[in-house]
């Protein structure tokens, strides 16, 4: 099992018309906060019919040509959603297909350069494997 811990630089707290807002991880089956300012996605490999190997998990989306991503999506001060970030796996370097256990953490930018709140593809700023 490899931990996915992303970490968002300068996230804002407040957009308009939203109000105050925050950013949470997506996964298949809810919305999740972060704890101490880290996301964390639990993943492991998994092998497809064709004998490929990718990684798979709760918070793993993925697209039909087979890129797999992460989602943080926006939520507004009501409950809406308004944004989302797309963290694609194969741009966090050091996760690396087939690679063993441990964490893998990553950082990304929480807003786009005009200063409203990161959408679209993350930016990753950096990356760093612990053994742990």
């Amino acid at each position: 099992m490899t931990r996915l811990l992303i970490r968002v630089d300068n996230a804002p707290t407040r957009c308009e018309p939203y109000g105050a807002i925050r950013l949470q991880l997506q996964t298949k089956k809810a919305f999740e906060e972060a704890k101490d300012g880290v996301y964390t996605v639990p993943m492991s490999q998994k092998e497809n019919r064709k004998g490929e190997t990718h990684w798979a998990g709760d918070g793993v989306h993925y697209h039909g040509d087979g890129r797999r991503f992460i989602y943080l999506a926006w939520i507004g001060e009501r409950g809406q959603r308004f944004r989302r970030i797309k963290l694609y796996l194969d741009h966090v370097p050091n996760l690396g297909e087939g690679e063993g256990e441990g964490d893998v953490e990553v950082t990304i930018a929480g807003t786009m350069k005009d200063g409203t709140p990161a959408c679209s593809t993350a930016r990753v700023l950096d990356e760093n494997r612990s053994g742990s």
